[in-house]
This record gives structure tokens, sequence and C-alpha cells, in this order.
């Protein structure tokens, strides 16, 4: 089984939402404090992190409300390849803050 399209938007637009939420995230992990009580040594690649967490969390709890299962392994595979497909955008976001 494959994403039905419902599911298939839902990601797509948790994923444009972390997107539109970036400036907010990224002054977050740049900020000085942050940088005080956990100092990373590639910010850029954790944000990535996080956003695909983000991401994966809210749309698997969407999952499973929707259909009150588990996401099946092949719908999984699915995820994981729109993430990474939309990784470019998620990186583009970052970059373009500076």
């Amino acid at each position: 089984m494959v994403l039905d399209e419902v599911d298939r938007g839902r990601l797509e637009k948790g994923i444009d939402a972390i997107i539109d939420g970036m400036p907010a995230f990224v002054q977050m992990i740049r900020s000085d404090a942050m940088k005080k009580q956990m100092p990373l040594k590639d910010e850029n690649d954790f944000i990535v992190g996080m956003a695909w967490g983000l991401t994966l969390a809210g749309f698997l709890a969407g999952y499973q409300n929707r259909h009150n299962a588990e996401i099946p392994a092949e719908d999984l595979g699915s995820v994981g390849e729109i993430l990474f497909r939309r990784t470019k955008d998620i990186r583009d976001a970052i970059f373009s803050l500076g």
C-alpha cells in the first residue's frame, strides 16, 4: 500500500508548515542562550534533523488518529521518500535565513 492522496497531502502540508515556521525555529536555535545551553557542531544539520523529526512525529500521530492503526512499513517508506525529496526545500529555507 502506498500513501493515499489525503495522507500524502497532509504530509506535504506538514512539511510546508515546518518550512513556514523556519524563521522562528532558526532564530531560537541560533540564539546565544541556546548556544550556551547546547553547543552544536553543525546548527544547520541539527535544524534539518529537528524539522524531519517534528514533521514525522506530527504526521505519524495524525496517521494513527485517521486510520486507528500504526502506519504500515510500505507507507512509512513512502513518507521517507517524500521527506528526502523535500529536504532540499527545508535546507533552502534554513540557508535563506543566513
